[in-house]
């Protein structure tokens, strides 16, 4: 078994690595303790227009005016949310691609911010969006919809088929959950930590919402690795398919998986020190199935071995929304 000290910003620890028979399981206590910050849940951000998306679950079911109350009382970074409006087959198609779990098969499909005005001609007549965006691209379950079935069908939900089309139900009604949606305004923050934000910004985590389908980002620091010394780390070492973060118990998640089956992860310097780190994203509601996040949760551990066997883990603090 080789063994090589790793110096990560500050921190000194023993890296194991598995012996010649091959790789080995992740042993949490003989592991290097590298320096890994955990930046926070993120909503998914839409290159189309620079705004943010996430799906909230509902676990009891949640009323369209419920829906549109609680998107409006939901901030990022200080700005407000509202139910989504998707005014575009592009913008439809990302929350089809990204938040596959606001079309839950054989349920009814989240709430998104069209709704039709009291006195507008049934089924068709007045419907609008709760920004008051033209309301011009439809997306209807056609031709069946919108038929104002039974009356009093005014908001509009994702239907059960998968495809990002529409239906019209009673806003008293409920579904599992609403789309929210945030402004580009409101996005920035999130796009710079995409790119690379420095943590030192903030004096505590960005809160991570349990009932969300969004991501939590998280950062793996080199060290300076330009004068070759043996000690140093680059993160562009790690095997990014062995990485998990969790509470130290099986399971644990793995890094998240795009569309495409490409794992969310990137090289950027994030620190500016002239070193590529590793920003890696996971699903927030993996963490919250597997029982990682729990009301109490204050910290997530990050695991996983280099290309060459190297077991490393980080742990971090986490925030919690109420």
């Amino acid at each position: 078994m080789r063994r090589r000290s790793i110096v990560g910003l500050g921190l000194i620890a023993v890296s194991l690595s598995a012996c010649d028979s091959g790789p080995t399981a992740i042993d949490h206590t003989q592991s290097a303790q590298l320096s890994a910050a955990i930046l926070g849940g993120t909503p998914l951000v839409w290159s189309g227009n620079g705004h943010a998306y996430d799906a909230i679950a509902a676990s009891d079911g949640i009323s369209w005016t419920d829906a549109r109350d609680a998107a409006a009382a939901t901030t990022l970074d200080g700005c407000s949310g509202f139910l989504a409006t998707l005014t575009t087959m592009a913008e439809n198609d990302f929350i089809v691609d990204n938040l596959p779990e606001a079309l839950p098969p054989g349920r009814r499909g989240y709430w998104i911010g069209g709704w039709q005005p009291p006195g507008s001609a049934e089924p068709a007549g007045g419907w609008t969006w709760i920004t008051g965006e033209p309301f011009e691209f439809t997306n209807w379950n056609a031709p069946a919809e919108p038929n104002d079935w039974l009356g009093g069908e005014d908001a509009i939900h994702l239907w059960d088929d998968g495809l990002g089309r529409w239906n019209d139900l009673a806003s008293d009604e409920t579904t599992p959950g609403y789309v929210i949606e945030y402004d580009a305004a409101c996005a920035a923050s999130i796009t710079e930590i995409m790119i690379g934000v420095k943590p030192g910004r903030r004096d505590t985590p960005r809160p991570i919402n349990p009932r969300s389908w969004g991501v939590v980002t998280v950062v793996v620091f080199s060290t300076s690795v330009a004068d070759g010394e043996a000690s140093d780390f680059a993160a562009s070492d790690v095997d990014v398919q062995t990485v998990t973060l969790g509470d130290g118990q099986v399971p644990e998640a793995a890094v998240a998986l795009r569309q495409n089956g490409t794992a969310m992860a990137r090289l950027r310097d994030v620190d500016g020190d002239g070193d590529e780190d590793l920003v890696l994203q996971f699903r927030i509601r993996e963490l919250q199935e597997n029982g990682d996040i729990e009301p109490g949760t204050t910290q997530l551990t990050l695991a996983g071995e280099t290309e060459d066997a190297q077991a490393f883990s980080g742990t971090s603090t986490i925030r919690l929304v109420p």
